[in-house]
């Protein structure tokens, strides 16, 4: 399954963005990998479900990701948010 991030203010996409997130499937599995964009990309431990990107300039504040996700609970909530201020996040309840 593909997962696209898109960093959103309050007037649009935020092309400039140039952060770190971390993609979490909150379930403890699942392998991740870059699909677009030319930030950083590490899931430094093997299907863990959680791995970083950092966002460049030239992204236009936007990646897709790749989930290979062959074991763990059936659903999963995946969540994506912002390294070092997780309260911005992607279940809309966070906010800078």
């Amino acid at each position: 399954m593909n997962v696209t991030v898109v960093a959103n203010t309050a007037t649009g996409i935020a092309t400039s963005y140039a952060q770190t997130i971390t993609l979490d499937t909150k379930s403890g599995y699942g392998n991740w990998s870059l699909v677009t964009g030319t930030g950083t990309f590490s899931q430094p431990t093997a299907n863990n479900g959680i791995a970083q990107y950092t966002f460049v300039p030239e992204d236009n504040g936007t990646a897709t990701f790749a989930l290979n996700y062959d074991q763990g609970p059936p659903s999963i909530n995946i969540n994506a948010y912002q390294t070092d201020t997780p309260l911005i996040n992607s279940n809309g309840t966070g906010g800078a």
